[in-house]
């Protein structure tokens, strides 16, 4: 059967538009006004580290909270904002996995990785879920990607992964010889060894293709 990985956060979810959420019940509940554009700064697309991250917001903010509670709050309130993908997107992945395929979850990061799917009602549509944070190896380390071909049934020759990290995602998977769809959100590739076999701007826009629909 064919097969599918892909990366969890801005390329199956929109984490953006979650954090912008949290964000702005953040904002609300201490009194801060507008600065959610600060906030979703700060974040630096979830790749600043979590506790710097909640150093910086109590230190700007002048905050009681210590940033260890903050991060806490922010574990317990911000997996359940996950956005659900479109309607099409949703129907693309039913057609899918109707038509034989096999679809797994490889993202770097916590447990709470997987809250966020069941969040964002995906738990019906993922066939397996591995998060470096819980399974030990973290992209672009082949095991993870060998460990989510494992936990789907199908082998790993053959597959597609799909996500927006060009060296996470694109070059983890490139260097296994796997068939690639970056999310390229605005940017140029610029990696000048390699190219991913496909770009698009949209979940919808990959899995059409994999759907072999326009």
């Amino acid at each position: 059967m064919p097969l599918l990985l892909i990366d969890l956060d801005d390329s199956l979810i929109d984490r953006s538009a979650g954090l912008r959420l949290w964000a702005e019940g953040f904002c609300a509940r201490h009194g801060l006004g507008d600065e959610i554009d600060w906030i979703v700064e700060a974040d630096g697309r979830g790749y600043t580290p979590r506790l710097d991250f909640h150093i910086a917001l109590r230190e700007r903010f002048g905050l009681e909270a210590t940033a260890e509670e903050l991060a806490q709050r922010y574990d317990d309130e911000y997996p359940e904002l996950a956005q659900r993908p479109s309607d099409r997107s949703l129907a693309l992945l039913t057609q899918l996995r109707a038509a034989g395929w096999r679809i797994g979850v490889v993202t770097n990061g916590r447990a709470l990785q997987e809250r966020m799917i069941a969040a964002a009602g995906l738990s019906g549509l993922i066939d397996a879920c591995c998060v470096s944070g819980v399974d030990g190896a973290r992209k672009p380390d082949r095991a993870i990607f060998e460990l989510a071909a494992a936990r789907c049934g199908e082998p790993l020759a053959g597959a597609w992964m799909a996500g927006d990290n060009p060296d996470a995602d694109m070059r983890g998977a490139h260097a296994l010889g796997l068939s690639t769809i970056w999310f390229r959100h605005g940017r140029e590739w610029v990696e000048p060894d390699f190219e991913p076999t496909l770009v698009v701007d949209s979940l919808e826009e990959a899995l059409a293709h994999l759907a072999g629909l326009p």
